[in-house]
């Protein structure tokens, strides 16, 4: 078990650090804003493909 708990958060580093860089790419554009974000609700295509998403990873939906 010791030699798996380091071997586990590299690998969550390495997963988390291009999803921040993202994420702070998508709020500061080139200042700080909500733009991305309130596009990404507004936009039918963009609400439709976040839905599915969600949808597709519904524990309940995948375990029948």
């Amino acid at each position: 078990m010791q030699i798996i708990a380091p071997r586990e958060f590299l690998l969550r580093l390495i997963a988390a650090v291009p999803v921040g860089r993202m994420l702070v790419g998508s709020l500061f554009d080139p200042g700080f804003t909500l733009d991305n974000y309130i596009r990404m609700f507004i936009e039918p295509l963009y609400l439709k493909v976040l839905l599915r998403t969600l949808w597709s990873k519904n524990p309940a939906k995948t375990a029948a």
